[in-house]
């Protein structure tokens, strides 16, 4: 399989947009996604963080994800940010890191590929986060986490807002925060 679009399948076909304010929401959604792709900068951290504080941000949604019942091999991360050097610190999260990603065009893992909108992209960004859900029939989890996105980031969100229809859908009923 591809990963883009099923046999059948329209080419812009939609997939739901939940929007929540903070990642953690995940948790009061239901149904709950099987497995989620998290972008990080600016979805848990700020732009331009540092490798430090990303892991700090990892380990602390690992902690909450955990605590709230997910398994950790679900919970997946997603950057655009390139870590050089990576010390032994980040050695427990290999194979759910995903640094240098290049959202949009990132492939998940392929036990993710069959699970639709089951699976889910946590990120900020209409145009990257939001379109790798599209392309792989994900749901897109959109957070306004309240960080303050410098002029690019800002332009880019705007921008995929205004198109935003054309991908994505209010969730079914059953699909929303409790």
């Amino acid at each position: 399989m591809s990963g883009c679009r099923r046999r059948g399948e329209p080419l812009f076909r939609r997939v739901p947009l939940i929007r929540l304010d903070r990642a953690s929401e995940v948790i009061a959604l239901q149904p709950r996604p099987k497995v989620l792709l998290v972008d990080i900068e600016g979805t848990l951290t700020g732009f331009g963080p540092t490798q430090l504080s990303i892991l700090a941000a990892i380990q602390q949604f690992d902690r909450f994800m955990r605590d709230n019942g997910f398994k950790l091999n679900s919970v997946h991360y997603v950057s655009n940010y390139k870590m050089s050097d990576v010390g032994d610190e980040f050695d427990s999260y290999k194979g759910r890191l995903h640094s240098c990603a290049g959202k949009p065009f990132f492939a998940p893992p392929t036990d993710f590929l069959n699970l639709g909108v089951a699976a889910g992209v946590v990120g900020d960004q209409y145009l990257t986060d939001g379109l790798l859900a599209w392309r792989y029939g994900f749901s897109f989890l959109l957070v306004n986490s309240g960080i303050r996105k410098p002029l690019g980031p800002a332009v880019q969100f705007y921008a995929g807002r205004l198109i935003s229809s054309m991908f994505f859908e209010s969730p079914s009923r059953d699909q929303r925060r409790t």
